[in-house]
């Protein structure tokens, strides 16, 4: 055995990616398709996430929950899954000797679910449930609030669980249909990581998923136009303190050569301890315990925003400070010891990614299916290092231009005029 990746394409087109790798006894297993929010329809919104429940209800070998859940557990195994906006995933993690019971144990439920009506109504309430514990939870709201508010009336922000009404809805046949557009042999990609051979692995990758069926690709709905849209939504709502998220819509991404850029300016902003926004609002100011950065990135767009939980009476004064800095780093710029600072932070979490077998797994089925342009780790922690100073400013001074910036308010707030003065230059 050694730890050289190896590509195989069996016989009906789909992916197989197999990772060796000698320091570890586990074996990870992820399975990754197109699919998720982005693919629906205001009307069948939420069925991505519903068919992830389901395929844990039972199959004709497994024929309920209990019986999915006893062979994973009862094996030492955790099994995990993922609907997100352009992908959805299915993953086990075990003994490396549990391999052939792994890739058999996600082909059954991916291609032999039951979807019984009883299992169907049950489950409605669940994910009911599901949704109302997230929505009581303010700093995951907010985000929803977020993607709905830069793309309203568009897949690109509808909420992956969907609306109660949906959920509600929800049937068989809706089921079936998104199963059978999806998960198709030519839509997927099975990636192995950990202690195995890959001769070996490639053969039981054949026995259990050579029956699955190609057909025509399904495409994302493209096309949204932002002209028009407000530049702040307040959801009132009585919180003990005031969540918002202030932000930029871009197109910087998945394959837009500056995509690493982008990144690395999220980084500096507010992607860790050591960023500007966490040492001026928290370190400085204490005017909130949690404020970060994130980049969102797809294939399609990407957006960056900052997050920040505040004093309700604090709430204009934290926003001033967001607004200022990302001007000053528009007009001014970022150093080079902030550059470097922020490629060693991201090049050591892709680095400590590569040692766990399900996130080395994840990424590679990941970046297969999504054809990254760089289809490996090494290779993207390259682009990484040869980023310059002209390009993350560059990016600065696109992405802040005036007028560009947006603002969504979660708590007891009904200011909407004057919180949309401050974003004005």
């Amino acid at each position: 055995m050694n730890n050289q990746v190896v590509y195989g394409l069996l016989g009906n087109g789909l992916n197989v990616i197999i990772a060796p790798l000698k320091e570890t006894m586990a074996v990870s297993t992820w399975v990754f398709a197109h699919g998720g929010s982005d693919y629906e329809t205001r009307e069948n919104n939420g069925v991505h996430h519903f068919l992830e429940h389901m395929y844990f209800a039972g199959t004709k070998k497994r024929r309920h929950t209990y019986d999915i859940w006893s062979t994973i557990e009862g094996s030492g195994g955790a099994m995990n899954a993922q609907t997100e906006r352009q992908v959805v995933g299915y993953g086990t993690v075990m003994n490396y000797d549990k391999l052939e019971l792994s890739l058999e144990l996600i082909a059954d439920i991916l291609f032999h679910s039951r979807f019984d009506e009883n299992d169907i109504e049950k489950e409605k309430g669940i994910i009911i449930e599901e949704k109302r514990g997230s929505d009581d939870i303010s700093q995951e709201l907010i985000y929803e609030i977020w993607d709905e508010h830069l793309f309203p009336n568009c897949p690109w922000g509808f909420p992956i669980i969907g609306s109660e009404e949906n959920i509600r809805g929800m049937n068989r046949d809706a089921l079936v249909s998104c199963m059978q557009g999806h998960y198709r042999s030519n839509s997927m990609v099975l990636a192995i990581a950990g202690m195995v051979d890959a001769q070996e692995t490639m053969a039981l990758a054949n026995k259990y998923f050579s029956k699955a069926r190609g057909g025509k690709k399904l495409a994302r709905v493209n096309g949204f136009k932002h002209a028009g849209c407000p530049q702040t939504r307040l959801h009132f709502k009585e919180t003990q303190e005031t969540h918002l998220v202030l932000g930029v819509r871009s197109n910087y991404h998945l394959f837009n050569p500056l995509k690493c850029a982008f990144e690395l300016l999220g980084v500096i902003l507010g992607g860790n301890s050591s960023s500007r926004l966490f040492n001026l609002v928290r370190s400085e100011k204490g005017l909130a315990y949690d404020i970060r950065t994130h980049n969102s990135i797809y294939t399609n767009r990407a957006d960056l925003g900052t997050y920040a939980g505040v004093n309700h009476d604090n709430l204009e004064q934290v926003i001033k400070l967001i607004v200022q800095e990302y001007r000053k780093t528009a007009a001014s710029g970022v150093t080079q010891q902030e550059l470097n600072l922020a490629k060693e932070y991201i090049l050591g979490s892709m680095s400590r990614g590569l040692e766990d077998s399900s996130s080395l797994a994840a990424t590679l089925a990941l970046k297969k299916l999504m054809s990254e342009p760089y289809p490996m780790p090494q290779q993207e922690m390259d682009a990484v290092k040869k980023v310059t100073l002209e390009e993350v400013n560059q990016v600065a001074q696109d992405i802040f231009r005036n007028g560009k910036m947006n603002l969504v308010v979660l708590g007891p707030h009904k200011n909407q005029k004057q919180l949309e003065k401050l974003l004005k230059p």
